[in-house]
């Protein structure tokens, strides 16, 4: 079908509804069909959710997207207060290109995002409270994402074989399991992180910080926590969640060195000694020239040592 338009109310007593197969879909809202307990929407292309789209839908229990193509959910699109006890909500193959902030605001059972694409999250673009999981796999998220974009409560945390084009410091910030268990956040492929500020953000103690592969290069985004130690003995008070993170984690490209042995190449001078080392290095051959850095890339060392020393001081989160 080329076209399917969804009305307010069309189907107002029905109690499940999969919608298939649809090049063009338009959405008005679920507004009085407060029988339903089951939307599937598949391999249809939808170019925007609007705000309160599903909203008063409390009988709800599975919502799935599957094989769909969204341009833009907008602010409050997805605001759905329903039986929290046991709504589904799943995202499967999907490609979202633009959440904005405050599109995405659920009491759910489960959320689900699964080898999907999203290109750009604004802050608060999911504010999620599950109760049985929140499970991000094998999924791509472009290079604007806000800090503030994630803001998820469960029992259960896994973000798990993603890849990052960019990761803010602070993306876990408001990220909580309610019990004692970890945020699994595991086996990602990470392009762009400030990878301190992101451990100072991040409260290790609850994360599972492991198997991940970093696009490592010899910017202070990536190389100033190697020295921090080094530079400033006694900072890090839990040196040994720190080594464990260094440990357990692994460039992409170096061949897929683990971090600590970027660190060690990194300290002895062997590499990021010359302007070419600040441009990422082959996976295959470290290349190196005779020219050295010039004061103002030192200047940028610095100033990165002392904004990861502040940000430290100031939350007073250490490792």
């Amino acid at each position: 079908m080329n076209l399917f338009h969804l009305n307010s109310g069309i189907f107002p007593i029905i109690s499940n509804l999969a919608i298939e197969d649809v090049s063009e879909l338009i959405i008005d809202g679920f507004q009085g069909q407060n029988n339903l307990v089951n939307i599937e929407i598949k391999n249809v292309v939808l170019s925007e959710l609007n705000e309160d789209s599903f909203k008063d839908i409390k009988s709800l229990e599975k919502l799935t997207f599957q094989n769909v193509s969204i341009y833009t959910l907008h602010t409050g699109s997805l605001h759905i207060l329903s039986n929290m006890s046991k709504l589904v909500v799943k995202f499967l193959n999907c490609k979202i290109d633009t959440v904005q902030s405050e599109s995405i605001s659920m009491q759910v059972m489960k959320l689900e995002i699964i080898n999907s694409v999203i290109n750009v999250i604004n802050s608060d673009g999911f504010n999620v409270s599950a109760v049985d999981g929140v499970d991000i796999i094998n999924s791509t998220f472009g290079s604007i994402i806000s800090p503030e974009s994630f803001k998820f409560r469960s029992n259960k945390i896994n973000i798990i074989e993603n890849e990052f084009k960019s990761l803010p410091s602070s993306l876990l910030r408001d990220v909580h399991v309610t019990n004692d268990k970890k945020i699994n956040f595991v086996g990602n492929i990470i392009h762009d992180i400030d990878l301190g500020g992101f451990l100072l953000y991040s409260k290790t103690n609850k994360l599972n910080f492991s198997k991940n592969k970093i696009i490592c290069d010899c910017t202070p985004r990536k190389t100033s926590i190697l020295r921090l130690r080094e530079l400033f003995p006694g900072l890090l008070t839990n040196e040994t969640n720190f080594d464990a993170i260094i440990e357990n984690n692994s460039c992409k490209n170096y061949n897929g060195i683990h971090l600590s042995e970027f660190k060690r190449t990194f300290l002895s001078g062997l590499i990021c000694n010359d302007t070419d080392a600040l441009i990422e290095q082959s996976s295959t051959s470290w290349q190196r020239t005779t020219e050295n850095l010039d004061t103002k890339n030192n200047s940028y060392l610095l100033t990165a040592y002392f904004n990861f020393i502040f940000v430290c001081i100031s939350l007073n989160i250490y490792f």
